[in-house]
């Protein structure tokens, strides 16, 4: 079947073959066969993989070992710098023969060079009670657990994912994927055979595809780095005359050389003098297609040339020696000029990560042995590459899921329609702006945003903000007052971005558009004034956290967090909803948002602008640099921009206008109805709170994604009288689910976070993955500037939430960054202490720690959203929080839960700080994190793995900052000075 369908790789476990079996009896036609069979003539087992014959001058074996009860084979494939790894371990396997497979792979895959290969490990484990979510055992022996957990340890260290989620043999997950770059998995497939009794994985990938290469060019292309154009000067390049462009943008008149023009004509002025100014000051991009070779390169390859020619005349012996010996020192010289000119180009590309991550995100996919491409797409039954079809399909995709304009709201002359008052209290209909506003909001764009059709790039408007304030002032006056914006800022190019699931699905392909910076500029100017207008007039729901000041996904999780804490501490259960709008951003309805705007009080010339920034709009999809055909946009807030998000929210904001019994909480479009439940009365209540948000959507002309709606319930006990059947706007009932994902935390019904910790560290594991597999370096100076940049934010984003508690899920955690800083060669033999020290970092434990005291400290001062910490100022002790009581009548679980929420957890810790830092007000937050991490440095960080023993019981500041000042009153403090307590740590022997 594989064979007939042409793949690369036919992998087989249990093939039972033994010696006296020739190749010539298992041949497949085009295909070479490796097989490993079981050592000493013992019955089963056996590996034998087949590899298509074009895919041979590639392939080299670099294991095939058998212990009698596990095989293992590894094949290396050079172009694609692939270990494919096959083991099968058989149900009665003794622990030692496993684990001296497993440390054999180890070994061979230590051997390579930086950067590491991509690698596939796949086989039959036997391992059916693990639940590969949660990597938790459910059953099973001792001996395979702790195999189990020898191949889960293995496959952190290698930064490996395990792909397989669905049953490979009855109801039983036995044959596992594991690779550490998941991107080289396009799809899997686990079908039925009658040729076996597990099932036959067929796994679809790019591996040994070629990279993408480029469209030919053609009339709709996107334009190429040789166009006149801002995308073909290098901005970032060192000789770029900064100087130079400011004067000449200085001297530009222009007051006189915009004066009467329309805002287009204005637009393209401003992009054509800036365009011309630029084109003299600015060194041109290299061409891609044209490498240069380093001279002394150069003069190597031409001695290396001369020297091969020689060989092939000459016939004498001790001359031909001679020859080989000096090609093989040129070849050893070439090799350490390549080595210095990578080293070279990776310490630029990771020195640019922050102010030009676009030139390291290149280089990344330069060196990558493989391409990233969009599809191929299953269009129409046929499965297709071609990027003009691709786009096409998508464009038709992107389409279709607009909303048919309502008639009933249609406006005709927005002009009329916005004269006309309907609203009693304050307006907003117009409002002045000047040159700082303009420069106000230039300073607030990155200068690695990337720019829109327009090219017109982010790091020239900061550069030259002072002297492009004054034309642009100018063109978004003259719109204002007209009600006209630039048609060509109204055309959106949109780059699909795979976002999960089937990649040959048009509909898993989500839509970006970038915008020009030009239009962002004003459009940073009218959210500060619109948004100032409605949070003064409380337009906006007070339970919608998206796109709002002092708001976040943390503030909007910590709170409907708390709102679930408080119902089972009460003994009472908790049942959310989460509704998905379909397309929620793409279906706004414009005329019913107008409506809505003009009841608000937004009227004038600030309306008709927004009214013109909604309508007439285009866009077009690009794949591999060809563009789709242009449609035009009839619904929807415009991606990419800074007023959509806004404009949305102004539709959004009654969505609980009829909801009586329930707690609607929103980011954005992602809405979650959540209320306690004690009885089959509040169940229904919650169903008409339902109903009343369904008939909202339809009267604002939204739908919903029925089939993705969840369905979560949180039970304080063991009850089990409470199982309502929740029902969607289309009567489906709602699926229950243990585990969703909740603005990319997963949540949980046990409200713990167990399930979302694991899917953390697997995400830092592929992140790592990814950075030993792109870098070639090993040194620490690049190797924490990649960390910091790519790796920490994964592990920091909503830790305040999630802090883990259990010393089990603080190690997973933990055991991420000790990995990363074990692959530093010249700290590698220190251990996980030491290396902190030397790279001054400080635990994952004692920074999520830090984020938390950070986090009270705003509470405290009104920075963020305050989830019901309280304070009291003492006299003589200072600000303290008030440490939560919890309910004594709670279950024990409950209590440990509470205990490690925020609202206790984070007092705790907040009040463990000096009264001088407690007692800081009114100062910036940069200020209070000085301060903050002066005092950390004297607290010991050392956090704890097997056969670390520290000074404290755990490494929380809690335990470990008795050591530094002890409190009289606590039991660590007495403890110490009894001397139950050590007083200094004990090194680890070893990692």
């Amino acid at each position: 079947m594989a064979a007939n369908e042409n793949a690369c790789l036919i992998s087989i476990t249990e093939s039972h073959l033994k010696p006296h079996i020739n190749d010539a009896e298992i041949h497949i036609e085009n295909y070479e066969s490796f097989r490993t069979d079981r050592a000493n003539d013992r019955k089963k087992g056996g590996i034998i993989n087949y590899v298509r014959e074009d895919l041979l001058p590639n392939t080299s074996v670099v294991v095939s070992y058998s212990n009698e009860y596990t095989e293992l084979q590894v094949l290396y494939f050079k172009t694609e710098n692939l270990l494919f790894v096959t083991l099968y371990r058989p149900p009665n396997c003794p622990t030692n023969m496993f684990t001296d497979a497993l440390t054999i792979l180890k070994q061979h895959i230590d051997k390579f060079d930086s950067p590491a290969p991509n690698i596939i490990v796949m086989g039959d484990f036997n391992f059916p009670f693990i639940n590969w979510e949660t990597n938790k055992f459910s059953g099973g022996r001792e001996s395979c657990h702790s195999q189990a957990k020898n191949l889960i340890d293995f496959s952190n260290y290698h930064c490996l994912n395990q792909c397989i989620q669905n049953n490979t043999r009855e109801n039983s997950i036995l044959d596992l994927l594991f690779t550490n770059n998941e991107d080289i998995i396009h799809k899997i497939e686990i079908t039925c055979t009658t040729l076996s009794d597990h099932n036959l994985i067929s796994i679809h990938s790019n591996i040994f595809g070629k990279k993408n290469n480029k469209a030919d060019e053609k009339s709709n292309e996107l334009s190429n780095d040789n166009d006149e154009s801002f995308k073909s000067l290098n901005f970032f390049h060192k000789n770029t005359n900064w100087i130079g462009i400011k004067q000449e943008l200085a001297l530009t008149q222009w007051t006189n050389i915009l004066s009467s023009k329309s805002p287009d004509e204005m637009y393209s002025i401003i992009l054509e003098i800036c365009l011309n100014i630029c084109t003299k000051h600015v060194p041109r991009r290299r061409n891609k297609k044209k490498s240069i070779i380093p001279r002394d390169r150069k003069i190597l390859m031409n001695k290396r040339s001369k020297l091969k020619r020689n060989l092939l005349i000459s016939n004498d012996a001790n001359k031909i020696s001679v020859l080989n010996k000096k090609i093989e020192n040129i070849e050893k010289a070439l090799k350490v000029s390549y080595q210095t000119e990578r080293k070279l180009q990776e310490n630029l590309a990771v020195a640019a990560i922050k102010s030009n991550p676009k030139y390291f995100y290149a280089y990344a996919k330069r060196t990558s042995k493989l391409g990233t491409k969009i599809g191929p797409l299953l269009i129409n039954d046929v499965v297709t590459s071609d990027p003009k079809s691709i786009s096409e399909a998508l464009n038709d995709q992107y389409k279709s899921v607009f909303s048919t304009p309502s008639q009933m709201h249609k406006i005709i002359n927005p002009q009329e329609f916005f004269s006309t008052p309907q609203h009693q209290g304050p307006t907003f209909s117009s409002f002045t702006f000047d040159k700082q506003n303009i420069l106000d909001s230039i300073k607030e764009i990155a200068n690695n945003s990337a720019s829109g059709p327009d090219k017109f790039p982010a790091i020239l408007l900061k550069k030259c903000a002072e002297e492009l304030c004054l034309p642009l002032h100018n063109l978004w006056t003259a719109s204002m007052h007209e009600g006209e914006i630039p048609k060509q800022l109204k055309s959106a190019i949109i780059t699909p971005i795979y976002k999960g699931g089937l990649r040959d699905q048009a509909k898993n392909y989500r839509p970006v558009a970038l915008t020009s910076h030009i239009i962002k500029v004003f459009e940073k100017v009218i959210v500060k004034q619109l948004t100032k207008f409605l949070e003064e007039n409380k337009y906006m729901n007070e339970n919608q956290h998206g796109f709002r000041s002092k708001r976040s996904c943390l503030s909007q999780l910590l709170a409907h967090y708390e709102t679930i804490l408080a119902a089972l501490e009460s003994n009472k259960s908790a049942d959310v909803i989460y509704l998905d709008f379909a397309k929620a951003f793409d279906k706004v309805d414009h005329g019913i948002l107008m409506h809505k705007m003009r009841s608000f009080g937004i009227t004038g010339e600030v309306a008709v602008w927004i009214h013109s920034f909604l309508t007439e709009r285009k866009q077009q999809v690009a794949v591999d640099t060809v563009l789709s055909s242009e449609s035009s946009v009839i619904s929807g807030v415009p991606q990419g921009t800074v007023l959509g998000p806004l404009l949305f929210l102004i539709l959004i904001s009654d969505i609980n206008q009829n909801v009586q019994y329930s707690t609607v909480s929103s980011f954005a479009d992602d809405t979650r109805v959540i209320k306690e439940i004690s009885s089959d009365e509040d169940s229904n209540r919650l169903q008409f709170d339902l109903k009343c948000i369904y008939q909202w959507a339809s009267e604002n002309n939204m739908s919903f994604n029925s089939c993705k709606f969840e369905k979560i319930h949180y039970r304080y006990g063991n009850e089990t009288i409470y199982s309502y059947n929740y029902t969607a706007d289309d009567g489906a009932i709602i699926a229950e689910k243990e585990n969703l994902r909740d603005l990319g935390v997963t949540m949980s019904n046990t409200a713990t976070f167990r399930t979302h910790i694991n899917s953390v560290a697997n995400s830092s594991r592929r992140k790592l993955g990814w950075i030993l597999r792109t870098f070639e370096t090993r040194e620490p100076l690049p190797m924490i500037t990649l960390w910091k940049s790519l790796i920490v934010p994964i592990l920091d984003y909503c830790s305040q939430l999630w802090c883990p508690w259990s010393r089990k899920d603080i190690q997973l955690i933990e055991s991420v960054q000790r990995t990363f800083t074990s692959r530093i060669t010249s700290i590698s033999h220190l251990n996980y202490w030491e290396r902190l020290k030397i790279l001054k970092l400080y635990s994952i434990e004692r920074r999520r720690e830090r984020y938390i005291i950070i986090y009270v400290w705003k509470m405290i001062n009104n920075m963020v959203p305050n989830i019901g910490i309280q304070v009291k100022n003492h006299p003589r002790l200072g600000i303290q929080c008030l440490i939560r009581r919890i309910s004594p009548r709670a279950t024990n679980r409950i209590q440990t839960i509470c205990s490690a929420s925020l609202r206790v957890r984070g007092c705790q810790l907040f009040n463990i700080l000096p009264k001088e830092i407690r007692n800081l007000q009114n100062i910036e937050t940069n200020i209070f994190k000085d301060r903050l991490d002066t005092f950390l440095s004297t607290i010991p960080d050392e956090p704890k793995f097997s056969g670390y023993i520290g000074r404290a019981e755990t490494n929380s500041l809690i335990n470990q900052s008795n050591y530094v000042n002890p409190t009289p009153n606590t039991t660590e403090g007495r403890r110490r000075r009894q001397g139950a307590v050590p007083t200094g740590p004990v090194a680890p022997q070893e990692e």
